[in-house]
Order: C-alpha cells, then sequence, then structure tokens
C-alpha cells in the first residue's frame, strides 16, 4: 500500500519506527505494535479499515490457502505448524 501511495520507506517510517524496521514487517519478518501500524497508515495517507479490508482478507486467503494444500496432501506435520 504505501509503494502503492509513492511513499518512501523514511517518509513512512518518520517518528514512528525506522526504515529497517518497517521494510522487515512489511514482508512479514518483524512486528509492530497495533498502535504503530495506525500510525504508519496515517503516514502513508491509508485509513486502519482500508488497511484491514486490503491485507487481512488476502492474508486469511493465503491461510486458507495452505491449510488445504497440507490438508489435501496428508500432510499433518504441515497442518500442525500451520
Amino acid at each position: 500500500m504505501r509503494v502503492a501511495h509513492h511513499i518512501n520507506l523514511v517518509d513512512a517510517a518518520k517518528e514512528i519506527t525506522n526504515k529497517s524496521t518497517l521494510a522487515e514487517w512489511e514482508k512479514g519478518k518483524d512486528n509492530l505494535s497495533w498502535c504503530k501500524v495506525i500510525a504508519l497508515l496515517f503516514n502513508i495517507h491509508v485509513q486502519p479499515m482500508e488497511f484491514l479490508e486490503n491485507t487481512v482478507s488476502s492474508h486469511l486467503y493465503f491461510s486458507i490457502q495452505d491449510i488445504a494444500d497440507a490438508y489435501g496432501a496428508n500432510n499433518i506435520k504441515q497442518l500442525k505448524a500451520i
């Protein structure tokens, strides 16, 4: 969403976190508090509801797809990991 709004990491992270942490969070490799996420959203001119509608639904879709794939392959180990 940040890239779609043509906002760089430095401007998006300004006064909230550093650009490295933001980059890692965007890749799903780091965690941020919900308060920081909301502040970041305002930095990139995105409403929290827009973020939830666009991000959480796609995350759920891929999670469900992972579950379906593991179930179809009868991969109990993968199902437990999910």
